[in-house]
């Protein structure tokens, strides 16, 4: 696990989205060796593979930062993956 200690931070509610890309997360090529790497894919899949990079956030929850302007995200990784945060004000 990692700790992000986020510093700095007007006052209020914010929208705490993470998305993560790794092996088996939202990984493409990984199934696509596991089909065998046809040369061509049918329409089925296609659908597959696509469905497999949606890019969704797998986690989103509001993050609530104090009058100190700092709030603490912990987060599981893994080796290899990489991590995004987004973080947006949504209240005052």
């Amino acid at each position: 696990t990692a700790t992000v200690e986020l510093r700095h931070l007007p006052p209020g509610r914010y929208q705490l989205t993470q998305q993560r890309t790794g092996y088996e997360v939202n990984d493409a090529h990984t199934a696509y060796l596991k089909m065998g790497s046809p040369k061509s894919l049918d329409a089925k899949q296609l659908a597959e593979l696509q469905g497999l990079t949606t890019d969704k956030p797998e986690v989103q929850r509001e993050l609530r930062v104090g009058a100190n302007g700092a709030a603490t995200v912990t987060l599981k990784l893994r080796s290899h993956d990489v991590v995004l945060l987004g973080l947006k004000r949504v209240g005052a």
